[in-house]
């Protein structure tokens, strides 16, 4: 009755002067009145000319006849209280299906009161099939509800297990990250693992983190760099994080590395420069990418011999679209600045580059 109750004061300038007591009796003696209407009306048009025509033919037989009445009594009976049975549900599947005599706002008037007359007595006319109706709507929403609960109840589970899942394996990663023992307790097959079972804000903790770390040890502890090679490789494998912050952070590993491997640092910084979605959002890659190639000349550079046409291009593509940064510009041209750039400026005077010039 509370639905009912609810949709009597809607915007209803009568409201006021009829209690929740007395509507509550008005549409309970709606519903009984409908569903006896209907119960009659069900009756014989379902059931009662069937027991009729029987009782007809054996009108001349006062024991069928007896039979036949009791019959129909209780078969009336049984209808009509059916019928009140399915009128009294009529509030819930008013409810269940949204119709519009629940979302409008209808005031409590002889056109409201016929529109639910009009449906307790369909209903009551229908009552088995209603009631029949209804009661698999409730049950399936009783599942469904039920499902959900237990699906929830499960994620939340999950999601608990994960978590602590999470908090273990990253411990045991940056443990292992930090251990300087030439035996770790955890080899990188194992290491790689554990990354896999992380959650996705797990892994991208995991790849803060080891930026943290190569930031923290490239100058002073570049033997320590080595395990983020492998690191950062299982990273981009579960496309972990943003693809090219880990390639690029990959490829300054692969350069800072006590043993490096220009080739493939130059390789990443390459993808991390494809992947960038604003063309000169970041000058750090360029940079670092033609501090590879002047490192990978090396060699060549100590035995006065100039670069390549085409790595000379290179280089010079990459410092001049570095220089577009401040910061890189005036680290590229002031060699007072703390970090080692004496490659890039023994490099800069075999090809005759002049670097003020960029």
């Amino acid at each position: 009755m509370n639905v009912i109750l609810g949709l009597i004061q809607q915007d209803n300038p009568c409201v006021d002067c009829i209690s929740q007591f007395n509507v509550f009796w008005i549409y309970l003696v709606i519903m009984i009145a409908s569903g006896i209407l209907g119960g009659f009306i069900n009756f014989y048009i379902e059931k009662g000319s069937a027991l009729q025509q029987k009782w007809i033919l054996g009108l001349d037989d006062s024991k069928n006849a007896k039979i036949y009445i009791k019959e129909r009594n209780d078969l009336l009976k049984s209808n009509i209280l059916t019928s009140i049975g399915a009128t009294f549900l009529v509030p819930l599947f008013l409810h269940m299906v949204g119709n519009e005599l629940i979302n409008s706002k209808l005031s409590f008037s002889y056109q409201f009161i016929l529109l639910f007359i009009s449906y307790s007595i369909l209903a009551s006319m229908a009552a088995r099939r209603f009631i029949n109706n209804i009661t698999d709507r409730v049950l399936k929403m009783t599942k469904e509800a039920t499902d959900k609960a237990e699906r929830i109840e499960g994620e939340v589970h999950q999601q608990k297990v994960q978590e602590e899942l999470d908090s273990e394996n990253v411990q045991v990663i940056l443990d292992w990250l930090e251990d300087t023992r030439e035996e770790e307790e955890l080899s990188t097959t194992e290491m790689a693992k554990k990354l896999e079972e992380l959650s996705k804000s797990a892994k991208r903790t995991i790849a803060q983190k080891a930026r943290e770390f190569r930031q923290n040890n490239w100058v002073d502890h570049p033997s320590r760099l080595k395990k983020l090679v492998p690191l950062y490789t299982t990273l981009i494998d579960l496309k972990a994080d943003n693809m090219r912050r880990l390639n690029g952070q990959l490829g300054y590993v692969y350069k800072d590395m006590e043993n490096p491997n220009y080739d493939l640092s130059i390789d990443h910084l390459t993808t991390a420069i494809s992947l960038r979605e604003k063309a000169g959002s970041n000058q750090t890659y360029e940079f670092n990418r033609a501090m590879a190639y002047i490192l990978k000349e090396k060699e060549n550079v100590s035995k006065n011999q100039p670069s390549t046409p085409e790595i000379k291009n290179k280089i010079v593509d990459d410092l001049i679209f570095a220089s577009k940064n401040d910061f890189w510009k005036g680290l590229i041209t002031n060699i007072e600045k703390g970090v080692n750039l004496q490659p890039l400026h023994d490099w800069a005077k075999l090809n005759q580059f002049k670097i003020p010039s960029v």
